[in-house]
């Protein structure tokens, strides 16, 4: 159900990769405990924003059929991007003592996400290795349809760890999503570029699902985060379109408090024992791989 590949980043190049990681894990604990601590303050964990479309299911021996009741049961290999500039600055700023909320409320010179320089953040070149280091699992999957966020650090991720389905034979569609988006708003890591912009720099993608979106990014606003509600809104629009598609197994490359709110407040993960944000609901690391099987109702798509 679980397949895990944090990146590996003890194995990569030197000593440093590995100070790299330790800091990655406080930032990951941190920032894990502060989206917690606010879905349960505005109560997002009471399961009002739960999509009735869609169950993160054990592992059923037996997918559903269409019109049973039950639906038909995709696999999802979810993935979060490696390493960007602006997870590493805000490593370094941790490191030298900095406090500062990433949870788009933090409007101080301490805030590294909101710095100009990382407008959508590209990978560090760990965070490239940590794309690559999926190489191996992603080669043992087989999914028919490689969905992405437009931001740049997860279409790099994507076609980095996913490379051999970029061509010949074995080749799928790479489609970037607009519903795969991170949260957006304030954090100019996470303002999207323009489409012609994304489209010169990454001509293989298949941009046409942001096409009514928009020329510019329309999450983006300088002094306000996109609301939980409008965040939840936009996954479970994704799923729906996703259910609808005919793939059977697919990969979804985008970002932690994307993925954090996804497996926390809009998909029911069955029978899980683990409060909320552990266990299969636990926060990502960066270049983690998780595996996990979606049951689509198709009476509610």
């Amino acid at each position: 159900r679980d397949r895990r590949f944090s990146g590996g980043m003890s194995a990569l190049l030197d000593s440093g990769a590995a100070a790299a990681h330790e800091a990655a894990l406080r930032s990951a604990q941190h920032e894990a405990a502060e989206y917690l601590a606010r879905f349960r303050q505005i109560g997002l964990l009471d399961g009002h924003a739960l999509w009735a479309g869609g169950t993160v299911v054990e592992d059923p021996s037996v997918p559903g059929t269409d019109g049973d009741g039950e639906g038909i049961v995709r696999t999802i290999h979810f993935v979060r991007h490696g390493q960007g500039f602006h997870n590493l600055l805000a490593d370094v700023y941790r490191a030298n003592g900095k406090s500062f909320s990433s949870l788009g409320d933090d409007f101080s010179d301490s805030c590294p996400y909101r710095r100009h320089e990382i407008r959508d953040a590209p990978l560090t070149e760990i965070g490239r290795q940590q794309a690559m280091v999926l190489r191996p699992a992603a080669r043992a999957l087989r999914p028919e349809l490689v969905v992405v966020s437009p931001l740049s650090r997860a279409v790099q991720t994507a076609l980095l760890a996913f490379d051999h389905l970029r061509d010949g034979p074995e080749a799928v569609p790479f489609v970037a999503h607009g519903g795969v988006q991170e949260q957006g708003g304030v954090q100019r890591c996470d303002h999207r570029r323009p489409i012609a912009e994304i489209a010169r720099e990454f001509p293989s993608l298949d941009l046409s699902a942001l096409a009514p979106l928009g020329e510019a990014d329309p999450l983006w606003n300088e002094t306000k985060r996109e609301p939980y509600a409008a965040l939840c809104a936009r996954a479970r629009a994704f799923f729906e379109w996703l259910g609808q598609r005919p793939e059977r197994e697919v990969a979804v490359v985008g970002h932690s408090a994307w993925l954090f709110t996804v497996l926390n407040a809009v998909l029911a993960v069955e029978g899980e024992a683990a409060p909320h944000g552990e266990g299969a609901r636990r926060w990502f690391l960066t270049g983690e791989l998780r595996t996990l099987r979606v049951r689509f109702r198709t009476s509610e798509l």
